[in-house]
């Protein structure tokens, strides 16, 4: 008690990247814990790729059911449930979160190889990922730091392979879609066949073109439930594209761990 009476404050700090990232990075966010937390953080299933550089402490996380990993900089792909992350210690850490189009070109990688998973930065770029860590802890203050993160990040994505355009506009039409979309018609536009659709998305992205469809729906779905207002669920279901208010439930229970109402309350 004595200790966490003097602690100082949680620190916490956004920057949202200026438009040379746009569509590569939503946001870069710099944390460092006051004091250590009673109770683990849940995050639910998003389209967001997130890549946590660790100046302190550690992280305890947790995939759905799976037994927690401690890690402390990592880097992740998509995943298709909730996530709980304890913090170990009083951590310090500097997250950025990619587009999987962005985490595509940055990494170099197909995104299939780290869905689901917690990947030590030095097994993705031994070497870069010790600059980048280094680098990103000279800064005396958060601003600075954050503004040096976009600023790495762009310089690494501006010397990678561009995508192929198809790539590009399947992720576009999957995840902007705001009704049930009919996957074989997106191939239809790309001249790709249903299997192909299926098997590019899922090994460029981590996710099948379904489940990538379904997150950007209860993303949206989410966000308004948390914004709060006067909304009825109903009214929200429908305006997200879902058949009914029991659907969109169910899509909260697989991808949140909650339903639209508790969240609410």
């Amino acid at each position: 008690m004595a200790d966490n009476a003097h602690a100082a404050p949680t620190e916490f700090h956004i920057r949202l990247p200026g438009p040379r990232l746009a569509g590569l990075v939503t946001r870069i966010s710099g944390w460092r814990a006051g004091a250590p937390l009673a109770e683990p953080m849940r995050e639910p299933a998003s389209l967001v790729c997130p890549l946590i550089v660790t100046f302190d402490g550690s992280f305890g996380i947790t995939l759905d059911r799976a037994a927690p990993e401690q890690v402390t900089s990592f880097a992740s792909g998509l995943h298709d449930g909730r996530v709980e992350i304890a913090a170990i210690g009083r951590p310090a850490c500097v997250q950025i979160d990619f587009t999987p189009i962005g985490a595509r070109r940055f990494f170099a990688l197909p995104m299939g190889e780290m869905a689901s998973r917690l990947v030590p930065l030095d097994c993705l770029d031994g070497s870069h990922s010790r600059e980048l860590a280094d680098r990103l802890a000279e800064p005396d203050d958060w601003p600075s730091r954050l503004a040096l993160a976009e600023d790495i990040v762009f310089s690494r994505i501006a010397a990678a392979q561009p995508l192929d355009a198809k790539l590009v506009a399947a992720w576009n039409l999957l995840s902007e879609s705001r009704r049930d979309i009919r996957i074989a018609a997106i191939g239809e536009k790309l001249d790709w066949t249903r299997k192909q659709m299926a098997q590019t998305v899922r090994r460029e992205f981590g996710l099948s073109p379904k489940t990538v469809a379904r997150i950007a729906r209860f993303e949206r779905a989410h966000r308004i439930v948390m914004a709060g207002g006067n909304a009825f669920l109903a009214d929200i279901a429908f305006d997200c594209g879902y058949a009914d208010q029991a659907h969109m439930t169910r899509e909260f229970a697989d991808f949140a761990g909650s339903t639209p109402g508790a969240l609410l309350a």
